[in-house]
């Protein structure tokens, strides 16, 4: 487990049917500004459905549908909203499977490949709802850049490095002077130095 005896917050969510990468942080004040569309910060999920969606089925799903989800509004939970979900890229994908009761133990499953900025309540499942379709898995696999590599085993986790925290607004940018090693920081203070010196003299 982690270990942090300040609180520790989810940004984002995945409902108990879902699986995957979900970042966690114990700074409160960057998980609305995340999660926010205009945020810009997509999220790319794996998805299979039963039946199989068809091209059409595709293209609502890019195009958008309309759903009803709860939000808050106006300081008040659970609010119902009714609107069309933002244009998304969805394709289709093939996966490698395993399965026991095959006798060649692998098959090849068709799966979607969803990547959304919003982040409303079980807004694929409901998307895929709308058209007949039901979905069996759903698995996030990139949250703003972020990816599961070096911790692909359930129940795994790792310290976001600098880079990744820089790339979703938690930490920012290093100045110019920040990245110069202190040799170069103190030439650079001596030769101001000089010219100050320079420029100061007079009769």
């Amino acid at each position: 487990g982690i270990s942090n005896q300040r609180r520790v917050y989810p940004i984002g969510r995945l409902d108990a049917e879902s699986v995957g990468l979900i970042l966690l942080t114990s700074d409160g004040s960057i998980v609305n500004p995340l999660l926010r569309t205009s945020a810009n910060k997509t999220k790319e999920y794996r998805v299979r459905t039963s039946p199989t969606a068809t091209d059409s089925n595709i293209r609502d799903l890019k195009n958008g549908v309309v759903i009803t989800t709860l939000a808050r509004r106006d300081g008040v939970d659970g609010v119902p909203v009714t609107a069309r979900t933002l244009p998304c890229i969805v394709e289709r994908i093939i996966e490698r499977q395993h399965d026991i009761d095959d006798d060649d133990g692998e098959y090849d499953a068709m799966a979607l490949r969803f990547v959304i900025k919003e982040g409303r309540n079980r807004q694929i499942r409901k998307m895929c709802a709308e058209l007949g379709l039901l979905v069996t898995s759903l698995d996030r696999k990139k949250f703003a850049g972020i990816t599961l590599k070096g911790c692909e085993d359930p129940g795994s986790w790792m310290e976001m490095s600098d880079q990744e925290l820089i790339g979703i607004g938690a930490k920012k940018s290093p100045t110019r002077d920040e990245l110069r090693t202190p040799e170069e920081r103190a030439r650079r203070k001596l030769k101001k130095l000089n010219k100050k010196r320079k420029m100061t003299r007079g009769y």
